[in-house]
């Protein structure tokens, strides 16, 4: 029987409450976490190293004052450095690069008395929009095992979504923590630029990649932010935002794609009842269409990409150079491309970058906060971002005879279609602003479709408010994802599977809480 049924019931700190009471031990709560991982792990393949023997030694470490005390806890496999443990960032290429120590990141969860019980799957470098590495292979959405649950922060969105942990790292370079969360029915929350420390050794992207957590609760993601951040015992804990004095708030809602996208009617529906609530409880809500040169936004995003690509990887390659097989196909395309820019060009990217964080900002002198849908749509199926195998041949090419015209062509594709899924959200990677996304109604695929909010730089406290309201409005906490079950299983592996999911012999699914 899987320990500490009750365990789902509740997000980390009401966990470390638990354990600082006395109820439960922090022992006790992982070994809870350690269950859960070892029956479910097999079914959406979100943790890909598992740290129990260094977790059970943490236990000695903590002690009740500490506000996660206890608390399981996962990281992604990308920037967060624990010590003498590989970070692969999903490529074969970094997998067995040494860590000496803690990342400072990795150091406040520590001392905050979280316990580190594995590492997610991730995209390779956190660059693309599914996670589906060759190295680890792909996660699986819990709401539909067939479907994604984003990248590049796929494996922390599904391992939250059925319950090993209450809250995960994550790292959101263009939306890659938001729109994992919202695919799995999460509330995902990205910090101004800035906001965390950038103690690990991994490239920044030119302050476009930022990290923080996929959590279930609200509250989880503002106390996570204040550890992160260092405001967990001040007066400037993020917590406090989620109950303090609330005004009326003018909301632009913006339903045109920043960069070219469909629209499903999903997400239009989700965006409108966002909009209806909003306006139930009090603020204004304003349509608005924001003009931006998607061209000149994408091409300088490219840019910033490839050339802090083509860095990291030539600080790891023995040679400068990778050799064939240490990245995928689309890695060592961005590599390649990273290598023919120029420092000018580099130089220009960062201006474009620039400039859209002021344009953002004077939208920000106008209203108080950005409304949009999550994505174009619900979550891709496994495999639908694959490229041809026409691609595949041209992508051999680009890496065998790297010609510049042909990898610009290459990435604007490949750009393209990733953008097309999330074309609401890079924007604030650039600008440095704070988003969130959150899941505001199931589709009658019982998939579940969200929206984005964002604020000016720094109004982290702001958006934490307004999600608390979104959050008692449309609750989604204890809203779950079925165990879907595998397809083509013979009999004795799925009696073993559904013993493994939570089920009893009689086919009804175990009580879990």
């Amino acid at each position: 029987m899987i320990p500490f049924p009750e365990y789902e019931k509740y997000d980390a700190i009401g966990l470390a409450e638990l354990a600082q009471s006395g109820e439960v031990s922090p022992d006790e709560l992982l070994e809870a976490a350690i269950a859960r991982i070892e029956s479910r792990n097999p079914l959406v393949n979100a943790v890909i190293n598992k740290l129990y023997d260094q977790a059970r030694a943490q236990l000695e470490h903590l002690h009740p004052q500490q506000p996660l005390y206890g608390a399981p806890f996962l990281l992604q496999d990308l920037n967060a450095e624990v010590r003498k443990t590989p970070t692969s960032a999903g490529s074969r290429l970094f997998c067995s690069r040494p860590v000496f120590h803690d990342c400072e990141l990795v150091q406040r969860y520590r001392r905050a008395g979280l316990v580190i019980a594995g590492k997610t799957n991730t995209a390779e470098l956190g660059l693309a929009v599914t996670t589906e590495p060759q190295l680890f292979g792909a996660s699986r959405n819990p709401w539909d095992l067939s479907r994604s649950p984003g990248g590049s922060s796929g494996g922390a969105a599904a391992a939250v979504a059925v319950g090993m942990t209450p809250v995960a790292h994550a790292v959101d370079i263009g939306g890659s923590l938001r729109a994992p969360a919202v695919s799995c029915g999460l509330f995902g929350f990205k910090p101004s630029r800035g906001r965390e420390p950038e103690g690990h050794t991994w490239g920044r992207l030119q302050g476009m990649a930022v990290d923080h957590v996929i959590s279930r609760s609200v509250r989880d993601s503002a106390m996570l932010l204040s550890v992160s951040a260092g405001l967990e015992n001040t007066e400037q804990c993020y917590r406090r935002a989620l109950t303090g004095p609330r005004r009326p708030l003018r909301i632009a809602i913006c339903e045109k794609p920043f960069f070219s996208a469909t629209l499903n009617n999903d997400s239009l529906l989700a965006l409108d009842r966002a909009a209806m609530v909003c306006e139930d409880m009090g603020h204004e809500v304003i349509q608005y269409t924001l003009s931006l040169d998607e061209e000149e936004l994408t091409q300088a995003y490219l840019t910033i990409v490839a050339g802090e690509t083509a860095q990291m990887v030539r600080q790891v390659s023995p040679s400068g150079r990778p050799r064939r097989g240490d990245l995928e196909l689309a890695t060592h395309l961005l590599f390649n491309l990273g290598l023919s820019k120029t420092a000018a060009e580099f130089a220009w990217a960062t201006q474009v970058m620039n400039q859209a964080g002021r344009r953002l900002e004077t939208l920000f002198q106008q209203f108080d906060v950005l409304l949009t849908p999550a994505m174009a749509g619900p979550p891709t199926r496994l495999g639908e971002l694959a490229p041809s195998q026409q691609e595949k041949l041209l992508l051999e090419l680009a890496r065998s005879i790297p010609m510049t015209p042909l990898l610009n062509l290459l990435a604007q594709n490949i750009r393209a279609r990733s953008f097309s899924l999330t074309p609401f959200s890079p924007l604030f990677n650039m600008g440095g602003q704070p988003a969130m996304m959150l899941p505001v109604w199931w589709n009658q695929d019982d998939l579940p479709i969200g929206v984005q909010f964002a604020a000016g730089i720094g109004q982290e406290r702001l958006l934490f408010s307004l999600a608390a309201q979104m959050e008692r409005a449309l609750p989604w906490f204890q809203r779950r994802p079925p165990l879907a079950e595998p397809p083509s299983m013979t009999s004795a592996a799925h009696l073993v599977w559904r013993r493994t999911a939570g089920y009893d012999w009689g086919g009804r699914m175990a009580a879990e809480g």
